[in-house]
């Protein structure tokens, strides 16, 4: 509705900004309040919820504004082209945080990706192990989980090529990725897709696996009590405490001990 207004606004500045005075010399003002409402709103998204369809109004308002922006006779020239860097500044960080959300899906090595449970975990952190052990025991249907590699380590990125190569192989063992193996390359296509969780993991504000997501109520054959929240819909749990997890920004040795 906003974005209507805003639209027809600018609308009747364009068609009038000619033909009356006192329209030529509002128009300034207009054009500055205008990016500078706009720019509150993108702010919202900065720091809050993106979202895609408000960041193309946002994109045709810029649009819309650009030929008044141009006119050799428009007064205030500095000030609008300054609320006009200020939203544009605004508008490219928020576009390219939508972008990463939209584009950068995780890759799950095992599991269906659209899984109501994901788990990001490391093959050399044993919290990570532990953790997919235990709920592979506990959810009602395979079919329910997804696991996210993140490759932290050489050794990782050893481990999930291996099982690769094995799964291709005909042999689906998830044994193998917790298991000492042979050394074994990553192809640039899984080194792609790894990197793309790396940023799916940071873009849910997190840096430590084991970490659990779960888009709706655990899928458990059983009833789990996990630390501080419960089952609760749309649940973040780590169910191994941030100290005892591994970080994906540090070196083997600085993870926890056994990890």
């Amino acid at each position: 509705m906003y974005g209507a207004i805003g639209f027809a606004l600018l609308s009747v500045t364009l068609f009038l900004y000619n033909k009356s005075p006192l329209v030529k010399k509002l128009t300034p003002a207009i054009m500055v309040a205008a990016l500078l409402i706009d720019s509150v709103f993108i702010s919202y998204q900065l720091l809050y919820y993106r979202c895609s369809s408000c960041h193309v109004v946002a994109l045709l308002l810029g649009l819309s504004i650009l030929p008044l922006l141009r006119c050799p006779a428009l007064q205030w020239k500095p000030l609008v082209r300054g609320a006009f860097g200020v939203w544009l500044l605004l508008f490219f960080s928020v576009g390219i945080m939508i972008v990463k959300e939209v584009a950068v899906q995780p890759w799950s090595i095992n599991g269906n990706e659209q899984a109501s449970v994901r788990i990001f975990f490391s093959p050399t952190c044993t919290a990570c192990e532990d953790t997919v052990r235990d709920l592979l025991q506990r959810v009602e249907s395979g079919d329910d989980l997804a696991l996210i590699p993140i490759a932290k380590s050489q050794k990782d990125q050893s481990r999930i090529a291996y099982y690769l190569k094995q799964k291709r192989l005909g042999n689906d063992d998830l044994n193998l990725l917790f298991a000492d193996t042979e050394k074994c390359e990553l192809g640039s296509k899984d080194w792609m897709c790894l990197e793309k969780n790396k940023i799916a993991l940071s873009s849910l504000g997190a840096s430590k696996v084991p970490l659990v997501v779960s888009t709706g109520r655990l899928p458990l054959k059983q009833e789990v009590h996990l630390p501080a929240f419960g089952i609760d819909p749309g649940l973040y749990y780590q169910p191994i405490s941030p100290d005892n997890g591994c970080s994906i920004d540090v070196l083997e040795h600085d993870c926890s001990p056994g990890i």
